[in-house]
């Protein structure tokens, strides 16, 4: 399948994807602010798009993780779209933000210098680690914060597997990533400061 070829001369646009509760969009935030990029959450899109579309299904398999069955063909249009030499060349740019991206179909589509992306993932916690966390810093903006104590830690059983299989994805694809299993602040920070070097060294 021919890929997609764009001008190299102009800013590129950045995806930060990994696992739930990662830090992703404390990243995408704060990067947005500092580099005056548009931030745009795949989340977002799915909500709305499950919404307006009664037989848009959001499906989970046997180990719990969720995937959107008819998100992918979607994103990979629309980060085309995105992608545009004509924007970009007038100084519009964008952070992506999100964990609903088919790698292994992205990549059939995108090469590496198309974009700047970024992995997050904490691949050394347990689901006790998880779900004690999202108990002590969960708050009313958190979707999880309403789960009852056994569907919390259904969930953080759940992004157990997760992790190790955004893990494997980012190896496979030689992505950057970072383990925020530790030290989750001081590393946030860092991923903060990296991406805006490459983006500025572009």
């Amino acid at each position: 399948m021919e890929r997609i070829k764009y001008l190299h001369e102009t800013n590129k646009n950045i995806i930060i994807t990994g696992t739930p509760r990662a830090g992703k969009s404390t990243v995408a935030f704060e990067t947005c602010k500092k580099l005056r990029y548009n931030l745009i959450q795949l989340d977002s899109i799915v909500e709305a798009i499950k919404k307006a579309y009664s037989d848009f299904k959001v499906v989970k398999s046997s180990d719990g993780i969720m995937e959107v069955d008819k998100f992918t063909p979607f994103l990979i249009e629309y980060l085309k779209e995105l992608n545009d030499h004509t924007p970009r060349k007038k100084g519009i740019n964008y952070v992506i933000e999100g964990s609903d991206i088919d790698l292994n179909e992205f990549y059939k589509y995108f090469t590496v210098d198309d974009f700047i992306v970024v992995g997050i993932c904490y691949p050394n916690k347990t689901a006790e680690d998880i779900y004690k966390t999202m108990k002590k810093y969960d708050t009313i903006l958190d979707w999880t914060y309403y789960l009852n104590d056994n569907e919390l830690l259904n969930y953080s059983e759940a992004l157990v597997s997760r992790n190790k299989l955004f893990e494997e994805s980012f190896r496979k694809h030689n992505i950057t990533y970072y383990d925020v299993s530790h030290d989750r602040s001081s590393i946030l920070k860092q991923i903060e400061y990296d991406i805006e070097l490459k983006a500025k060294s572009r």
